[in-house]
């Protein structure tokens, strides 16, 4: 929500902004042991006055123990076809200050915690077997394989294995041998959970750039996809029975490649919502196959390219979703005729050849067109306000709550006015 202020006599409270304050460390379920990446100790256990190097803790760790990474600037490395390879419970959280003793201060955005592969190796290989890896508070950088997969990251399970992704920042990795998929993270038979996490500049020299997606099910949310690179999907290629959730997020600047997010054959299920995909190049959304609903999100072309590309075979529905300075704003193979659309606002679009029900001409009247998604909250002269139709989404990208002034709003933002109450003192 993109709010205006009534009065100038106010009483502001600010909470849960979202801001890396420093916080004591959570306790794990096993011990704790200490990393820092020079001069690391290579015996005993790893404790806070007496860190150790990050391959010798990876081996003393036992399973549901937690490994601390001091950030100091400099990355760790590590020798061999990948720097860490994983096969048990294990949660690695970077941020930690360093300080030898005191309480365990973690504050991964004041102290940076990276993992890199020096452009030779892979980062992170994890085969999980009914195991969950945690990772919260590193940046997974420089990986580089010439195997076909996973350049930061492969994460696999023949079974059940769970990797959940806090405040990871996943950039500049990338295969080198073609076919190449999942330059960033190569996600296969697992449950991916990634929540506040940043990927960018990866490259894929076949699909998914910034991440693929083959037979698992992935939730994202309140992340950032920006400039990863592919030949197709160069944020997110999801091929098989795949089902994704995306909410809250933003995928802007992917200049290279034929789509942004590619669902590659007839399986994939993909739900997003309240989500910003702009300043991109090719198709927004490619889908083949599958399952697609969009609910509440806002595209935008520059002028150029396609906003969505939809398979004869797509089912799925589409509400509520602004379409704004595209070549073609939807193209429909075929005719889709399981793929409903309704309450689209369309907007500056050369072409937009299939409108579905109940859909609005007009000007958006988005703040700044040339910004980021801050950019892309609507104004109070939007055609979007309470042009939208109910579909069980309360809550807009910001987390502000809909409907606000009366019917709901088409796209990612709610519009509403915010009203400052005078303070009152006793």
């Amino acid at each position: 929500m993109h709010t205006r202020a009534r009065s100038v006599l106010a009483v502001l409270v600010i909470c849960g902004l979202g801001l890396s304050a420093p916080r004591a460390s959570v306790q794990a379920l096993g011990a704790q042991r200490f990393v820092v990446p020079m001069l690391g100790a290579t015996i005993g256990t790893c404790p806070q006055d007496t860190p150790c190097t990050l391959a010798y803790a990876l081996s003393m760790a036992s399973p549901g123990d937690e490994l601390i990474l001091a950030g100091t600037g400099i990355a760790y490395t590590g020798t061999g076809s990948q720097v860490l390879l994983i096969d048990k419970t294990l949660t690695i959280r970077g941020g930690w200050d360093g300080a030898g003793t005191g309480p365990v201060v973690i504050d991964p955005a004041a102290h940076h915690s990276a993992i890199s592969g020096a452009g030779t190796r892979r980062v992170v290989r994890a085969q999980l077997d009914n195991e969950t890896l945690t990772l919260d508070g590193i940046t997974i950088a420089d990986g580089g394989t010439t195997e076909s997969d996973g350049g930061g990251m492969w994460l696999t399970s023949p079974s059940t294995g769970t990797v959940n992704m806090s405040r990871v920042e996943v950039t500049a990795n990338g295969n080198v041998t073609p076919p190449s998929y999942g330059g960033g993270v190569y996600a296969a038979n697992i449950s991916l959970n990634i929540t506040g996490c940043t990927f960018s500049f990866n490259n894929a020299l076949s699909g998914g750039g910034g991440l693929k997606i083959y037979q698992s099910t992935v939730e994202i949310a309140d992340s950032r996809f920006e400039q990863n690179s592919a030949t197709y999907g160069s944020a997110i290629e999801v091929e098989n029975p795949s089902p994704v959730t995306i909410e809250r997020s933003v995928f802007v600047r992917h200049l290279s490649g034929s789509s942004v997010i590619l669902l590659s054959d007839a399986d994939p299920a993909l739900v997003m919502t309240n989500n910003y995909i702009i300043h991109n190049q090719g198709v927004m959304i490619d889908a083949m196959g599958g399952d697609l609903d969009l609910l509440h999100n806002t595209y935008s072309g520059d002028g150029a390219g396609t906003g969505l590309m939809i398979g004869s075979t797509v089912t799925g529905n589409m509400r509520n979703n602004i379409l704004y300075a595209f070549t073609n704003s939807i193209l429909l193979e075929a005719g889709s005729p399981s793929f409903v659309i309704s309450h689209t606002l369309f907007h500056d679009n050369t072409h937009d050849a299939a409108l579905g029900s109940d859909y609005v001409l007009g000007d958006p009247c988005l703040v700044d067109p040339f910004a980021d998604e801050q950019g892309f909250h609507i104004a109070n002269c939007s055609a979007a306000i309470d042009a939208g139709e109910d579909a069980g989404i309360l809550e807009d990208y910001d987390g502000d709550l809909r409907p606000r002034l009366g019917a709901f709003d088409i796209g990612a933002d709610e519009f509403g006015w915010l009203v400052f109450l005078p303070l009152v003192l006793r």
